[in-house]
């Protein structure tokens, strides 16, 4: 690799799992990052999470409450809210919420965030679903946990606000 200077990544890793919150420099992969050439600063793909305690505490943010336009006994309502707004298609609603009841059957001790990071892998098409019957599923559920700072359901909470589209009186 002709021309490239790799002496400070050490120390890069080590300001990477600091602003990100990585437990350890050795677990920092580059891909994470976009590093600003000729500089040793860099600007993390993940937002920024709040550090301070209090602020946290005392926020006057509203708990997320979804609500999809119907039911799917079995699945949580946030999963169903996903699915409707990813897919406006009927037919791909259902393939979606078959293939989430799937999911949850083979997997009974999953969270829905699990879930959720399925469906925010597939960019918006059914035909991208991983498959079930998939020997990596785990792997890949944890990789897009981990590439989108996915750590808990508030993350997801979030994602899911993000995509629906407001309801019309009319709907």
């Amino acid at each position: 690799m002709s021309g490239v200077d790799y002496s400070h990544a050490d120390a890069i890793r080590q300001q990477i799992a600091e602003v990100t919150g990585t437990a350890k420099p050795e677990d920092v992969s580059f891909h994470q990052v976009h590093i600003h050439p000729q500089t040793t600063t860099f600007e993390s793909k993940q937002k920024e999470k709040p550090m301070n305690f209090f602020k946290n505490l005392f926020s006057k943010s509203e708990p997320f409450v979804p609500t999809p336009t119907q039911a799917v006994p079995g699945l949580e309502p946030i999963v169903v809210q996903a699915i409707e707004n990813l897919f406006p298609n009927i037919e791909d609603q259902k393939q979606a919420f078959e293939y989430s009841l799937k999911y949850k059957k083979a997997n009974k001790d999953d969270t829905p965030l699990a879930l959720l990071a399925l469906l925010l892998g597939n960019n918006g098409k059914i035909e991208n679903l991983v498959d079930l019957n998939s020997p990596d599923l785990h792997i890949r559920v944890k990789y897009i946990l981990y590439d989108y700072g996915w750590s808990n359901m508030k993350s997801a909470e979030k994602w899911v606000k993000s995509i629906t589209k407001p309801q019309t009186e009319n709907s």
